[in-house]
Parts: C-alpha cells; sequence; structure tokens
C-alpha cells in the first residue's frame, strides 16, 4: 500500500507537470497563481524520480525528500498493520456506506482541527528554527514542492491524517476515500495551480507559503480555525 502511495504522488505530479507546466507553459497567466519563471520544471514526463532532476532543489532538499518518501511508506504500511491487527475504529460493516459523505467530512474537519494545532506549534521559534523552516523554501511552490522539508515535519502532518480512525467508526472506505482527498489537496495546495471551489481553493496555503504567519490550516472546511483565531487572509 506504502509503494502504491507513492507511485500514485509520483503520477498525479509526473501529469500536473506535463499539463501545464510544460503543454501550457505559453499559458501560465491563466492557470499559475503567481506568473513567474517555469522553465526549472520542464523536464521529460515520468523520468523517476523526477524531482531528481530538477537543479533547483539542492542536495539537502534531495535527501529530505526521499526521506520523507521512506517514511510515507513505512507509516503506510504501518497503518495497515495497526487496522489488520484491529487496533482502529475501522469497520467493514457495508449498511454503513450511507454514511460515506458525512464520514468523509467529519474526517477532513477532524484533521484540519489537528494539523492548525500542529501547524502553530511548527511555527514557534525553534520548532521552525530545527525542522519546519525547510518546508518554506519556496514562497511559490510548483509541483513536487509538497514534499519539500524536514522528514520529522512531514510524520507530524501524516499523524494529524491518520488519528481519525482511532477516534472515529467509518467504514474502512470511508477513510481511505478521506485519504486520498487529503492527499489531493496537499498535492494541489502546492502546484502553483489556480483551484478556487467552494470549499477547497489552492490560493489559501500558497498564500501560508508567502506569508507563514497567516492560514495555518489546509484543506476543508474554509480554513475554519484561521477565520476563528484571526490568522485568515484571502488574498495574496
Amino acid at each position: 500500500m506504502g509503494i502504491a502511495g507513492v507511485a500514485s504522488f509520483v503520477r498525479t505530479n509526473d501529469k500536473l507537470q506535463e499539463k501545464y507546466y510544460c503543454m501550457m507553459a505559453d499559458a501560465k497567466d491563466k492557470w499559475k497563481i503567481n506568473a513567474v519563471d517555469i522553465s526549472s520544471l520542464r523536464y521529460k514526463a515520468w523520468r523517476f524520480p523526477p524531482f531528481s532532476k530538477l537543479s533547483k532543489y539542492t542536495r539537502q532538499q534531495k535527501m529530505h525528500y526521499l526521506g520523507s518518501l521512506t517514511m510515507f511508506v513505512t507509516f503506510q504500511t504501518l497503518s495497515v498493520h495497526i487496522y489488520l491487527k484491529g487496533n482502529t475504529k475501522l469497520h467493514l460493516d457495508h449498511y454503513k456506506l450511507v454514511y460515506l459523505p458525512l464520514d468523509v467530512i467529519w474526517c477532513l474537519f477532524l484533521n484540519s482541527t489537528f494539523f492548525f494545532i500542529y501547524h502553530r506549534l511548527a511555527h514557534t521559534k525553534y520548532i521552525y528554527k530545527y525542522i519546519h523552516r525547510y518546508h518554506h523554501a519556496f514562497q511559490s511552490p510548483e509541483v513536487y514542492d509538497s514534499l519539500i522539508g524536514h522528514p520529522l515535519d512531514h510524520t507530524c502532518s501524516a499523524v494529524c491524517q491518520i488519528l481519525p480512525m482511532f477516534i472515529y467508526k467509518m467504514h474502512l472506505l470511508s477513510f481511505l476515500v478521506y485519504s486520498s482527498l487529503l492527499s489531493l489537496m496537499g498535492i494541489y495546495e502546492h502546484s502553483g495551480i489556480k483551484i478556487n471551489l467552494p470549499f477547497f481553493s489552492t490560493f489559501d496555503h500558497h498564500i501560508h507559503h508567502k506569508y507563514p504567519n497567516k492560514n495555518y490550516g489546509a484543506g476543508f472546511p474554509i480554513l475554519v480555525w484561521d477565520r476563528l483565531f484571526g490568522t485568515y487572509q484571502e488574498h495574496i
């Protein structure tokens, strides 16, 4: 499962890069949040690992990247093991699949709560200096930049992602749908591509990279905690 997750991550980024950064490079004013030079991301599609070919990444960033990918494989494998041992609240009662949409929404809300708490802590003096600052290497993140950062930083984010399966009863499929949506949100939030839906906007997290003291939340629902605590900013 961990290998499949990494392969999906690479493939999704690769298709985004191929479609937007290569095929639609001349129309970047229409689809890119910040219409800056994107020549660094032009390379032949599907060359694994693609990020190793990007000259903008330092050696340390590439090591962090590989460390984060290794962590995700290990973490996902461990999560499956915990589930198979029956130590989660996930079930296979197919009659309760009718609650799937509600389960997914509730899980996204729980994750946004856990992530907001961790992210605020990550921006405190010492955690930011030694761990989280690596994720803020680029003010305008682009395709493949979502895993730039310290592996420990991404481990904490992964913990926020799986916590709902320990505290909320839901079907296994509900959790898988929620987890997949969250992963896609993370990719698009760091892609530099303009997406503005009723309950999700790539502008929100892009603003956080430009102004680190704004928009600590991520994903759904519309950065509710930032709105409540006065750290929400809507425009760049």
